[in-house]
């Protein structure tokens, strides 16, 4: 094996970027955050809603500057202490100040009295809302609210080209290409670097393979990554022929693979006239 720089990827095992939500734990208040048509109330370290109006939508919200086209990892934990009804886990978005609500999660029941319940997912965000917003869809609910984080996935990269059933999405483990057809070309793009031209790069990816095929393309580039490469440590040497960011795009169709990690390391040979840089040669 040549011998290689550190690593140039950033985040290249697509770890949790930084909390957007201040204030979530409710530690000592209520600060940072606002009421959607209800009352809310500090009690030992968590906020207690009073949607006593009886409407649905009703809940406590913040402005975190939720970015359309990126993706995110929310978690938190809601208890219904009363209400006329059992009622849901529900998470919306809105615009500044709390208005024109879209529905963004409906998870597990709440039941009158019962446990607290914590939910965590993951969604990639569309449109110009900037709130995330709790609320429980039960009439007349009192329900308390704590541990809320809302985290970015998947910094440093970017996505294009994706829609309902042809996108990369980010998730616990990794990014997930979820291809159902062979358009669009989705890309998933690493954004802090360039591949330079002429130089030579080991290029490594710990993957899961389901179905079909990835590949890289670009600056002369063309590796696939498939059923044959599954697992860790698929490793190729590559020399791109022109200056080019590192993007990976569907190859195959219905592609199903998970990338846990992306690293690319400098390979630190100079080569004379005749000499290249093959696959791990």
């Amino acid at each position: 094996n040549a011998p290689t720089s550190p690593d140039l990827i950033v985040n290249g095992d697509f770890t949790d970027g930084v909390d957007q939500v201040l204030n979530g734990e409710f530690t000592t208040d209520l600060a940072n955050w606002n009421n959607k048509s209800a009352t809310s109330t500090w009690v030992s370290g968590s906020a207690v809603v009073d949607n006593s109006i009886g409407n649905v939508a009703s809940g406590l919200y913040q402005d975190i500057g939720l970015v359309s086209g990126k993706s995110y990892k929310l978690t938190a934990t809601l208890k219904l202490n009363s209400g006329d009804s059992n009622g849901r886990f529900r998470v919306f978005t809105s615009t500044d100040g709390g208005s024109s609500q879209s529905v963004l999660f409906t998870g597990s029941d709440l039941i009158i009295g019962g446990a607290s319940v914590t939910e965590t997912f993951y969604f990639t965000h569309s449109g110009t809302n900037v709130s995330i917003q709790f609320a429980c869809d039960a009439l007349n609910a009192i329900f308390e609210v704590d541990n809320v984080s809302c985290e970015e996935l998947g910094a440093d990269w970017t996505v294009t080209n994706a829609d309902a059933t042809h996108y990369v999405e980010f998730i616990e483990t990794g990014a997930r290409f979820v291809l159902a057809s062979t358009s669009p070309l989705v890309e998933l793009k690493q954004t802090t670097f360039q591949l330079l031209a002429n130089k030579s790069y080991k290029l490594t990816v710990d993957m899961t393979h389901v179905s079909g095929s990835v590949k890289v393309d670009g600056g002369g580039l063309s590796e696939l990554f498939d059923a044959t490469t599954s697992g860790t440590n698929n490793t190729r040497y590559i020399t791109p022929t022109s200056n080019t960011y590192l993007s990976f795009y569907r190859q195959s169709t219905p592609t199903d693979i998970t990338f846990h990690s992306v690293t690319v390391q400098e390979v630190d040979w100079a080569f004379g006239g005749g000499w290249s840089l093959g696959s791990n040669k």
